[in-house]
């Protein structure tokens, strides 16, 4: 029998993605679509950051990195996990993924919004990469991914 990963976060994130692509461009569509796909980064992120803090449980604490990035290679890298696709893991990645990320989170610039593709690029990004720390794939509840 097969192992699946599933997440309410990241199941969250995909209901917001899909429905904002689906808005038509009025005015509270985009008032909508502005609120839909800050949600679609928020949700995919805290998805990978529950996932990285639970399998970094499994190590004693004292070998746990500080940031993210650093967590998310000492799992990939420490562990026998299979592969599951292409995730780029190169930090390089990481970093345009959590420029995104930051933006919402943090309000780096007044009226910065976050386009469809750039929500859709954050999704894809966090959902392979818990399939890479975990080494399970994730499991679709929601519509579909594309």
């Amino acid at each position: 029998m097969a192992a699946y990963i599933e997440s309410s976060n990241l199941n969250d994130a995909e209901y917001f993605l899909n429905h904002a692509r689906g808005l038509p461009l009025t005015t509270t569509g985009k008032r909508r679509l502005s609120v839909y796909t800050k949600s679609v980064v928020v949700f995919a992120w805290m998805a990978l950051e529950e996932f990285v803090r639970d399998e970094l449980a499994a190590f004693p604490v004292a070998s746990h990195p500080n940031r993210l990035w650093d967590q998310m290679d000492f799992l990939i890298t420490n562990t026998k996990r299979p592969s599951l696709g292409t995730f780029d893991h190169s930090k390089a990645s990481f970093l345009a993924q959590r420029k995104v990320r930051n933006g919402v989170a943090h309000a780096l610039s007044v009226g910065a919004e976050v386009t469809i593709q750039e929500a859709a690029s954050c999704f894809a990004y966090c959902k392979a990469a818990i399939s890479a720390v975990t080494g399970f794939p994730v499991i679709n509840n929601s519509f579909s991914e594309s």
